[in-house]
């Protein structure tokens, strides 16, 4: 979740990729703010950043993981 955030997804976006609804990947979202003690998406995708959360999206189709359902928690 943290990773598709960090890519720049809308709510919409990453419910759509999560084949989720529109108010839970909002929760999520919201979820992560608390956990990274962040307030927005600029913020949490620094903190991605800074602790090594992102991965490089051409790394996931070269791995065969473009529709992986990876969640990408702070909490890694």
């Amino acid at each position: 979740m943290l990773q598709l955030l960090a890519r720049g997804l809308t709510n919409k976006e990453i419910a759509e990729r999560l084949v989720i609804s529109r108010r839970t990947a909002a929760h999520h979202v919201e979820h992560i703010y608390a956990k990274t003690g962040t307030t927005n998406r600029a913020l949490a995708s620094l903190f991605a950043a800074n602790h090594g959360l992102i991965q490089d999206p051409a790394a996931d189709i070269s791995q065969g993981q473009a529709g992986s359902r990876s969640t990408g928690h702070a909490s890694r």
